[in-house]
């Protein structure tokens, strides 16, 4: 006998996808909507995870048992893992026909999903960064960048919002446009389940920050600016208290610190990992 619920059994195949075992991750799921065949939650890591692990028939297989429950029954991954699925597609497809059609109900399901997102406030900046996507892929009446902004007005929990536009300026060289969304960012990462990695908010801040830095010197001269450049470090070494780091990350932080130290002239005193040399 089983005993378990329909969490138990998501939270197994999470565990197995992760390490890109999808075949167990589906056989996970199998079992688990042998005993709760309606499950919209269990149907939409199926076709999550046959999406991913490239099972084209399982893939159409899940998606045709999840539209055919009621819409009412969905949760966001439902929504979202739908809308993988219709890029997934999409991207596949040159024009035409078909990839109109994709287009069509790519875009009546993420309205459906802002709508749910009204009843469920904690899903509205998900439902809104699924709706920027789609307009990034298929264009249409309104861009990325002005529906990533209407899920910052939305709700200050915008974290997944927030931080795509932070991104967008930080390359298009706005540093300080970058630095007031990473604000709303940064608030909307106290939680205990932020929406996107903490480690690279404060990366992004401290990269936006030096940019800024550096443009408004450009002779070199940084007087008075030695508490902007602490805050610079403050930021890089919050990054490199990741435990479990990402190496592209690691390597960024620890090349700009000794940049700044170079270029300013004013050494980074907080952090014992870079400064071990100086003891």
């Amino acid at each position: 006998m089983i005993f378990a619920d329909s969490s138990d059994f998501h939270n197994l195949a999470v565990d197995y996808a992760r390490l890109n075992m999808f075949d167990c991750a589906i056989w996970v799921l199998n079992r688990g909507l042998a005993l709760s065949p309606y499950s919209s939650d269990l149907l939409a890591d199926k076709l999550l995870y046959s999406t991913e692990g490239g099972q084209s028939d399982i893939c159409e297989e899940a998606y045709t048992q999840l539209m055919s429950l009621e819409r009412s029954s969905w949760g966001w991954r439902a929504y979202s893992f739908t809308l993988d699925y219709y890029l997934d597609k999409a991207n596949r497809l040159q024009k035409g026909e078909k990839r109109e059609k994709i287009k069509e109900n790519a875009f009546s399901l993420v309205e459906d999903f802002i709508t749910y997102s009204k009843l469920y406030p904690e899903d509205t900046d998900r439902a809104y960064f699924e709706k920027a996507k789609i307009v990034k892929a298929f264009g249409g009446k309104e861009t990325e960048e002005s529906v990533l902004q209407s899920g910052c007005m939305a709700t200050l929990a915008a974290s997944r919002c927030a931080l795509r536009l932070a991104d967008i300026l930080f390359d298009r060289g706005d540093y300080d446009g970058s630095l007031n969304y990473l604000k709303q960012c940064i608030h909307a990462i106290q939680g205990p389940q932020p929406g996107v990695n903490p480690y690279y908010v404060f990366l992004l801040s401290a990269m936006s920050k030096v940019s800024k830095l550096f443009n408004e010197s450009p002779d070199g001269n940084y007087d008075g600016k030695e508490s902007a450049i602490k805050s610079i470090y403050k930021d890089f070494n919050t990054v490199l208290t990741d435990r479990e780091i990402n190496p592209t990350y690691k390597q960024a932080a620890e090349t700009a610190i000794k940049v700044i130290e170079v270029q300013t002239g004013v050494r980074d005193t907080t952090s014992p990992i870079i400064n071990e040399e100086y003891i």
